[in-house]
């Protein structure tokens, strides 16, 4: 169903690490400039190297600069895609739970999930999913849940009721608890559990769907790997879940 292309360039590894290349310890840290957008190691400054080696003894201290972390990232991205997958996973995961930045949030859940569907790992969907329940783009989301046949729960749809196009919050954000208790309650009566099976309740072929594509990787050197993905549709999912959340409301 999904297809993935790579076709080589000549764009350098931006994380490589030279060691041949002066690095200095500033006088001062706050007055080192910040890292450029899609840093790359060896166009840093002598004073940044020694801030990026910093980072690297201490990774998931929020501290750092965002863009210290990015250029981490990027090698991550390239055992996402050609080593040790596993590993990487991990490591991102424990990236994004102490850098709250909208840009490396949108980027790593992006490559994760893709990730996840090129490869096939279902166990590395359940992983991101179990770790940070909310965290994924509901785009993304949803096509998990069909591609490894997972439960889309009451809480997710909560989260995501925009996507439902549901357009009042008003006890969303001021009865949090009650409202997901009654939704949960509704999804009960209707399907006996507060977890649908969207695979058998609402059956979508995936393979006939409009497709479109996505770069898998924020990482300037493997800005050709594309996966080509479904775009998502399926109107009686829609219209239902609208349904049960406009009569929560």
């Amino acid at each position: 169903i999904f297809s993935v292309s790579f076709s080589a360039t000549a764009t350098e590894e931006p994380s490589v690490l030279y060691l041949s290349l002066h690095i200095l310890k500033p006088a001062n840290d706050t007055l080192v400039e910040r890292p450029p957008y899609y840093p790359i190691y060896k166009e840093l400054s002598p004073e940044q190297k020694w801030l990026y080696w910093e980072f690297l003894s201490e990774p998931f201290s929020p501290k750092h600069n965002i863009g210290y972390v990015f250029l981490f990232y990027y090698g991550l991205e390239r055992h996402l895609a050609f080593g040790n997958i596993d590993q990487a996973f991990d490591i991102i995961l424990k990236l994004r739970k102490n850098y709250n930045n909208n840009s490396f949030q949108l980027y790593t859940a992006q490559a994760l999930v893709l990730t996840c569907i090129a490869k096939q790992r279902a166990d590395l969907a359940l992983k991101f999913m179990e770790s940070e329940p909310s965290s994924i783009p509901m785009r993304y989301l949803i096509l998990l849940k069909y591609t490894f046949q997972m439960l889309l729960t009451a809480a997710e749809i909560i989260k995501n009721y925009q996507y439902f196009t549901f357009g009042n919050n008003r006890y969303i954000k001021s009865q949090p608890e009650l409202f997901l208790k009654t939704l949960s309650n509704f999804m009960e009566r209707d399907f006996h559990s507060s977890a649908l099976e969207v695979n058998r309740l609402f059956p979508v072929d995936i393979a006939n769907l409009p497709v479109e594509h996505e770069r898998v990787f924020a990482n300037i050197s493997l800005r050709d790997y594309e996966i080509s993905i479904p775009v998502f549709e399926n109107s009686k999912l829609t219209e239902k879940i609208l349904s049960l959340l406009t009569e929560t409301h």
